[in-house]
């Protein structure tokens, strides 16, 4: 583990310009007209990158916060600003006890209106609470709120997220934030998984895999990368002639402004090279006819800006878009669909690809049904939706990115440019997952504890990759019923109209010490790519990161809850079912912050039975004998 000071750290590892907006963190109290600004002391952050091929990185926050200026208990509200994507898994706080000692208290997952209630509830009656939650439904905002804060006492919380990207991005972030924080002592502490093939991968990008045993079971992660590993050359294997974008111009997206020129090049960059075309030679040439743009823009209305066959003045019109009131996206399965007729009905040319630039945040928290479209599966081109915001609602996105049966699109975060690439290259598609389960398993005549997600069960799953790969995850046995038979996974992939196979080995001898690979072309042209397990507490740094604020290990659990969340939510898309119930259960069996469910801390058993909640596993309450009841 390194140590040290933020300053220090941002000046041997500084964050990339216009990647992070410049923050600079903020714990407040909130009144009925007034916000007094509350010290933070110290803070304390704990970066774990346990397996880099992973691409998740564990971020642990803890804050010690000082009421300086009220001489009264105060509620004390902080919000913190995620990358898109990050999960809060973990909310503790250190609570001094009667006999003059201290001790973390953990917070438990409850549904999100409960935790709103009990919150208020508690504090009428003077009693200590605290909670996490979005601040909107699926947005990467979180809001701590902590009563009380009493008078010139030093208060002491934490949390601990999960993060898609890589360590170098979560070092930024946290150079973002407190690069300019005068009062406050930063101590950054960062480990990374030695796992031997993490650099060796950085050039290349080729998957891999890990095991490792947390919460009482077994856990796996595979990745598979999203990016077909032969590709060389940036020049199109897709056809694409005419892109439609649609640009949010409510009042929420005028802060953005210094991100248009940045949106220009990468459009300026696509209309390039849809301009181009490989020969049989392998050389590049000009195809001739330029790239189509057809611009729509929504906020309360649509309006359609126009149709342009010379990108500047694309680029021009876009400058000219005023930003004014808010979002309504339920607008969009009105613009897709219209795009979405045929030639021959009132549209005169056929579109290849949606870019949507939104945050998706919208005034009423809805998203857009595109099941109630006339005819769903005339969406035959992939709807992408551009989440460079510093706040976005990924849950409304990617609703949006799944408007088409046929071609789902993808949901391209901050840290993730490449959707020139997106649009540029055929979708990778996840074709199948096969394994070698024991056949009575497989038919649920027997229960070997083996859980996958994608479900390997399914014979073709066709499920497309996002552009920073696919993670299959899952349990391989836990302490009931003991360790299934299952040490293999293969994943088939195909990138355009080359099928790949990945080859996972899960189960390993006690002499493998890292993660190998090989890649072949078989006599039957389909690529071959394998891969051994790592052994999460295998390699000596994870053994002493496991002594710190953030075990390591722990990544393999909150990634199969987050990913079986993920799959529900997709289920429900697809199917046009309301699976809110269903995600409120899994957040709430695992212990996350979702846009179902709070992080809630109580503190006495009272206050447990009084809400008739149960006290978490490592609550003092836990074991006290009214816990029982």
């Amino acid at each position: 583990n390194n140590q040290t000071n933020a300053a220090d750290k941002t000046k041997a590892n500084p964050f990339q310009v216009g990647k992070f907006k410049q923050h600079e963190i903020s714990f407040q109290t909130f009144g009925e007209s007034t916000s007094i600004p509350l010290d933070i002391k110290k803070a304390v952050f704990n970066i774990l990158d346990p397996a880099p091929f992973l691409r998740r990185v564990m971020l642990g926050v803890e804050l010690t916060v000082v009421n300086g200026t009220v001489n009264k208990n105060i509620t004390g509200k902080f919000r913190l600003e995620l990358p898109p994507g990050a999960t809060v898994k973990k909310f503790e706080f250190l609570r001094n006890e009667s006999d003059g000692s201290s001790q973390w208290y953990p917070a438990t997952a409850v549904p999100k209106k409960q935790a709103k209630a009990v919150v208020y509830k508690e504090k009428e009656k003077g009693r200590e609470v605290a909670a996490v939650s979005d601040v909107a439904s699926g947005s990467n905002v979180f809001e701590i709120e902590v009563f009380p804060l009493p008078f010139q006492k030093e208060v002491k919380c934490r949390l601990e997220s999960l993060v898609d990207g890589y360590l170098d991005d979560v070092k930024d972030l946290v150079a973002t934030y407190f690069s300019s924080a005068k009062n406050t002592e930063v101590v950054v502490m960062t480990s990374d998984g030695d796992v031997g093939m993490s650099k060796d991968h950085s050039s290349k990008d080729l998957g891999g895999a890990v095991v490792g045993d947390c919460f009482g079971k077994t856990h796996f992660i595979c990745r598979v990368p999203g990016y077909n590993p032969k590709e060389s050359l940036p020049v199109p294997t897709r056809k694409v002639e005419r892109v439609a974008i649609v640009w949010d111009v409510s009042a929420s997206m005028s802060k953005t402004k210094g991100l248009v020129q940045k949106r220009c090049d990468h459009l300026r960059d696509l209309a390039l090279h849809c301009n181009q075309v490989m020969t049989e030679n392998g050389r590049v040439k000009e195809r001739g006819a330029p790239l189509t743009f057809e611009l729509f823009t929504f906020g309360i209305e649509v309006e359609n800006k126009g149709i342009f066959d010379d990108v500047e003045e694309f680029i021009k019109a876009i400058d000219d878009i005023d930003y004014d009131g808010g979002t309504d996206v339920t607008l969009l399965s009105e613009i897709v669909s219209d795009l979405a007729k045929r030639p021959n009905e009132d549209r005169k040319e056929v579109i290849d690809s949606v870019l949507v630039f939104s945050d998706g945040m919208d005034n009423l928290g809805r998203v857009p049904d595109f099941s109630t479209s006339q005819n769903p599966y005339s969406i035959d081109f992939p709807v992408h939706c551009i989440a460079d915001e510093s706040e976005v609602n990924l849950k409304c996105l990617r609703s949006i990115s799944a408007a088409s049966p046929l071609c789902p699109g993808k949901v391209f975060v901050r840290s993730d440019e490449g959707y020139v690439h997106g649009v540029l290259f055929p979708q990778p598609i996840l074709k199948s997952i096969k394994t070698d389960q024991a056949d009575e398993a497989f038919m649920e005549e027997a229960d070997d504890g083996f859980l996958c997600v994608p479900d390997h069960r399914l014979q073709c799953l066709n499920e497309p990759i996002a552009s920073d790969g696919v993670l299959i995850t899952g349990i391989l046995g836990d302490e009931q019923r003991g360790p299934s038979t299952v040490s293999k996974i293969t994943a088939e992939v195909l990138y355009g109209s080359d099928l790949h196979k990945f080859h996972f080995q899960l189960r390993f001898e006690s002499t493998d010490d890292g993660v190998s690979y090989t890649h072949s072309c078989g006599d039957d042209g389909i690529n071959q790519h394998f891969h051994s397990a790592v052994d999460m507490l295998a390699a000596k740094s994870h053994k002493e990161a496991a002594t710190s604020m953030t075990d390591p290990t722990s990544i393999l659990g909150h990634v199969y809850a987050e990913e079986t969340f993920r799959a529900a939510e997709k289920y429900g898309l697809k199917s046009g079912m309301d699976i809110k119930l269903v995600s409120e259960e899994l957040s709430i069996k695992y212990g996350f912050c979702s846009p179902e469910s709070s992080l809630l801390m109580l503190y006495s058993i009272d206050q447990f039975l009084d809400n008739g909640i149960l006290p978490p596993k490592g609550h003092p309450a836990y074991d006290h004998e009214k816990a029982a009841d």
